[in-house]
């Protein structure tokens, strides 16, 4: 579920500005660099929502696989920066990509040409090859999670 709204929270390295979306187990945030006058890219950050936080099980998950992604250097997968823990709940920096999601082409187009969608599903398919060669599950690949590049570059 999609809840684009300005926030002003601050924490650590990151004042978050602006939430992106909300889901069952977390919510996703662009964020800028707490540092007055710091200039630095925006940043995507993901944290897990309270009631999940407080299942350990869940949050060590979290870390876990959110610190594995770090590894990955893909260009079709958004790269991971860091994950850390803090006020009782679990987080993940990744890097800020510009672009449009999927679902939103597709309300507005209906449908795409086959070549396009192949130009498409090719990267993703390869992006989600390499995460599978680290012996990772993706487990919410979905239209509102690919993102398309100014140059339609997933």
């Amino acid at each position: 579920m999609e809840n684009r709204e300005s926030v002003s929270e601050s924490f650590g390295k990151y004042r978050l500005t602006q939430r992106l979306a909300i889901g069952g187990m977390a919510e996703i945030f662009r964020a800028r660099p707490n540092v007055e006058g710091a200039v630095g890219k925006d940043v995507v950050v993901k944290r897990i929502l309270p009631t999940f936080s407080t299942d350990e099980r869940f949050a060590a998950m979290f870390v876990d696989e959110a610190s594995l992604a770090v590894q990955l250097d893909h260009p079709n997968i958004v790269r991971v920066l860091s994950v850390f823990e803090m006020n009782n709940t679990a987080y993940m920096v990744m890097e800020y990509e510009q672009g449009r999601p999927l679902h939103e082409i597709l309300k507005e187009r209906k449908t795409l040409p086959e070549e396009e969608l192949k130009g498409m599903l090719r990267p993703i398919l390869d992006g989600l090859a390499a995460v599978h060669a680290e012996n990772f599950i993706h487990r919410d690949i979905k239209p509102p999670n690919i993102y398309l590049r100014a140059d339609q570059s997933p």
